[in-house]
C-alpha cells in the first residue's frame, strides 16, 4: 500500500503542531485532514469517512482528545482504526487512561517529526498484515 492512498486526520488545537505534522506526513505523500479542536474532531469523525491513522492532542478545548477517542471507538467503521495521542502531560496516569480507551500510541511533545513518520508507518505496516 502506498502512502499517497494513506489518510490521516490530525486533531489539535496548537497550529504549529499541526503544520509540523501536516507538512512531514504531506511530503510523505499522506493525504491530510486537520480540526483546531476536539469539536471540530468529533465533527470531522462524522463527517468524513474512516482514515488510516488519526493523531490526538489529549488537552483540546471543546472535547478532550480522551474524549474524542471515545467516541471513534464508539463508531463500528472507526472502532479498529489507529489512534495516536499527542501530548505533553508525562504522566503514567494519563499514559494508562489513553492506552485503555483504546489509543494505539502515545507520543510526547516536543517530538521528532521524522520519528512520528517512522512510527505511524510501522502502525500502519502491522494494520495492513493478515
Amino acid at each position: 500500500m502506498s502512502d499517497q492512498s494513506l489518510r490521516v486526520l490530525i486533531a489539535d488545537d496548537d497550529t504549529d503542531i499541526r503544520r509540523i505534522v501536516r507538512i512531514t506526513l504531506e511530503r510523505a505523500g499522506f493525504a491530510v485532514a486537520e480540526a483546531h479542536d476536539g469539536a471540530e474532531a468529533i465533527a470531522r469523525v462524522n463527517e468524513i469517512a474512516p482514515p488510516s491513522l488519526v493523531m490526538l492532542d489529549c488537552m483540546m478545548p471543546g472535547a478532550l482528545g480522551l474524549d474524542v477517542l471515545r467516541h471513534i471507538r464508539s463508531l463500528p467503521a472507526w472502532n479498529e482504526v489507529p489512534v495516536i495521542m499527542l501530548t505533553s502531560l508525562e504522566s503514567d496516569e494519563n499514559v494508562r487512561l489513553c492506552l485503555d480507551a483504546g489509543a494505539t500510541d502515545y507520543f510526547l511533545k516536543p517530538f521528532q517529526p521524522n520519528l512520528i513518520l517512522l512510527r505511524i508507518r510501522r502502525i500502519l505496516a502491522k494494520e495492513t498484515k493478515v
